[in-house]
């Protein structure tokens, strides 16, 4: 058996007789490269990332310049991000959100409603602050860390309310209230202006 030897123009260089000993050599090397690219390829150049938050599964994936976010309810597109970044911020965000609820819900509202609606309220807050930064030279550095203060904001409600408007059509106003920490005049005013937000 004979090895050719390349020069990089692409010509024969000179020509090796290979025994038997030298061919094993030489296979388990290019085996050893083969693995080491393979290696290399699969923890530097991931296109995809999946991860757990509270039993839903989330799936990220480079779709144009930026990440595809898919759950079994979601999909998403987050444009000029990466996934490392993402996994980070959604993990970090969803836990602030949830803790925040977690000792308002009771025993109204289910575990697998608080996470979907957190989930959902993390999303938003994500996308919206990262929209910021890649729209305003002001915002370049800004940190994508969910703000206490929109707990109050009319975004949050009004994700509250459509989750559980959709899902519970007839009793939702007990969970927005106890979810929201409002009462019943001030859910009506909120769904009110939020009716009025969704037709302008």
């Amino acid at each position: 058996l004979t090895l050719c030897v390349y020069l990089t123009s692409g010509r024969f260089f000179h020509k090796l007789p290979l025994g038997t000993m030298q061919l094993r050599h030489f296979n388990s090397s290019v085996n050893f490269m083969n693995g080491f690219l393979n290696f290399f390829k699969g923890n530097f150049n991931q296109h995809q990332m999946t991860f757990n938050l509270d039993n839903i599964n989330v799936t990220i994936s480079e779709e144009n310049r930026g990440i595809r976010l898919t759950t079994e309810d979601e999909n998403w597109f987050i444009p000029r991000q990466t996934l490392a970044e993402t996994k980070i911020i959604l993990e970090k965000n969803f836990k602030i959100i949830k803790e925040h609820f977690l000792d308002k819900v009771e025993t109204v509202i289910t575990q697998t409603d608080l996470n979907n609606v957190c989930l959902n309220i993390a999303l938003c807050y994500f996308q919206m602050y990262n929209h910021w930064r890649t729209m305003y030279k002001r915002e370049t550095n800004r940190d994508l860390t969910f703000l206490q203060k929109d707990f109050d904001a009319t975004d949050t409600i009004n994700i509250v309310i459509e989750y559980f408007k959709q899902k519970y059509p007839y009793n939702y106003e007990d969970k927005c209230e106890i979810m929201l920490g409002m009462t019943n005049s001030e859910l009506k005013e909120a769904v009110i202006r939020k009716f009025y937000y969704d037709t302008k």
